[in-house]
Parts: C-alpha cells; sequence; structure tokens
C-alpha cells in the first residue's frame, strides 16, 4: 500500500511542473514593486497636505518618477494578468467577478474621497482605470501584434505630441486621474509581454524581501483601499498631536 502511494505521489510530483498554471511569482513581485511605489507616494501627498513638505516636491522628478514607474507596472500587469487568467480560454464569470471587485473598489474610492474632501473627490483614479481598460484590452488578449500596434500608436501620439482622445473630465482637480487615454496603452503592451514569455524570464530568489514583495502584488487591492486612510491618519495624528 505504501509502495503504491509513494509511486502515485513520485508520478505525480514528475507531472505537476507540466501542468499548466495561471500565476507566475515574478508577477506578483512586480506588482509589490507598484504598491510600495505607490505607498511612497501617497504618503508623500499625505505630507505635502499638511505643509510638512512643499507642495510642489510631488511634481519633481523623484516622486513624480515614483508615481510614474508605479501605475506602469499596475497597468502593464493588468494586461498579463488578462491573458494568463484566460489562457486555456475565456474565464467570464472569472472575468466579471474580478471587474465587480475592482469596480466596486473605485466606487469605494470615489465615494470616500467626496465624502472627506468634495472640492478635489476622485472621479477617474487608477482603479476605474483599470477596470475600463480591462474591458477595452479583453478583445486584443489573443492579438498581440494588433494589440502593439494600438499601444505604439496611442502612447507614440501622446508623449510625442501630446495628442490623445476625449475622456472624462469634470471642472475641478482631482486627487487622482488616470483617463482611458494613452494610460491603456501599458494595459496592451502588458499583453504583448504576456505572449513573448516576459513573465518567464525572470525567477527571483525566494528570499524574505522578495517573498514580501510577492505577498503586497497578492493582495495590493486591500492594501490599495487600506493604506490611503491609514497613511492620512497617521499624518493627521501627527498633526493633531504637534499643534
Amino acid at each position: 500500500m505504501n509502495n503504491g502511494v509513494s509511486k502515485y505521489a513520485s508520478e505525480a510530483n514528475t507531472l505537476r511542473p507540466h501542468l499548466p498554471t495561471t500565476r507566475f511569482p515574478v508577477v506578483d513581485q512586480l506588482r509589490g514593486i507598484g504598491v510600495v511605489l505607490m505607498i511612497i507616494f501617497h504618503f508623500a501627498y499625505d505630507l505635502a497636505y499638511y505643509r510638512y513638505i512643499p507642495n510642489g516636491s510631488l511634481f519633481e522628478w523623484p516622486l513624480l518618477l515614483t508615481q510614474r514607474v508605479g501605475i506602469i507596472i499596475f497597468l502593464t500587469c493588468v494586461g498579463i494578468s488578462l491573458c494568463m487568467a484566460n489562457a486555456k480560454g475565456m474565464r467570464w464569470s472569472s472575468f466579471w467577478r474580478r471587474e465587480a471587485r475592482v469596480g466596486g473598489a473605485a466606487f469605494l474610492v470615489s465615494l470616500a474621497t467626496y465624502c472627506a474632501y468634495a472640492e478635489s473627490w476622485v472621479y477617474f483614479g487608477v482603479l476605474h482605470c483599470i477596470a475600463v481598460s480591462s474591458l477595452v484590452a479583453l478583445p486584443l488578449i489573443r492579438f498581440p501584434k494588433i494589440a502593439l500596434v494600438v499601444s505604439l500608436v496611442i502612447l507614440v501620439s501622446y508623449f510625442g505630441w501630446d495628442m490623445t482622445l476625449p475622456w472624462i473630465e469634470l471642472d475641478h482637480a482631482p486627487f487622482d486621474y488616470w483617463p482611458l487615454f494613452p494610460w491603456v496603452g501599458y494595459v496592451l503592451l502588458g499583453i504583448v509581454a504576456y505572449h513573448i514569455g516576459a513573465h518567464r524570464w525572470w525567477h527571483a530568489p525566494a528570499i524574505p524581501p522578495v517573498r514580501g514583495l510577492q505577498f503586497l502584488g497578492r493582495h495590493s487591492l486591500i492594501i490599495y483601499l487600506t493604506h490611503l486612510p491609514l497613511l492620512m491618519g497617521l499624518v493627521w495624528a501627527y498633526y493633531t498631536a504637534t499643534h
């Protein structure tokens, strides 16, 4: 009996590496880097809000680069994840559940910022952009060449000639605003990255910092929703205690 079980376990271990997977550690690790950059920028934003650092520092290259790189990582990972999750065929129920989670979280961000800061509430932030970009990019997850051409047209037109397409823009300056164009271009680049196997190129060593990034990446949505009030609350508490 034991020999039979051992033989079966041995055969299972031999076959396991060849089984399809919908998750690659490097994607979570990249997303974890995006989470760290996001936390750094939002903490700086809170410090600027309470005048601990100049407001203008948010628009200087160190913090601006931190914000932009984090957003690009998140959006590129959206494209990679769309392809990975539906590599063996379109999983509509899973896709719509994910859309509902991201869309619901985007609504909570809008509601919370409207209640707290009506003059600068978020009506189309990064979560809104991810939810809509996922719908726009979905038809191209199996057409990487088309996705590449479209993404290059969007990104080169915007960053080269400041050309864009009309999008939702209200008459106030929100905390967070990432319109569909040009940022959907990075989601399309994520589709290209998946099809050239970029998610398989790098295997980071299993050391605590890397595992920490992977943990952050796997729980990026809940971290996004909780770190905003947490950071603001900490800075507010310090401000209140010292003034």
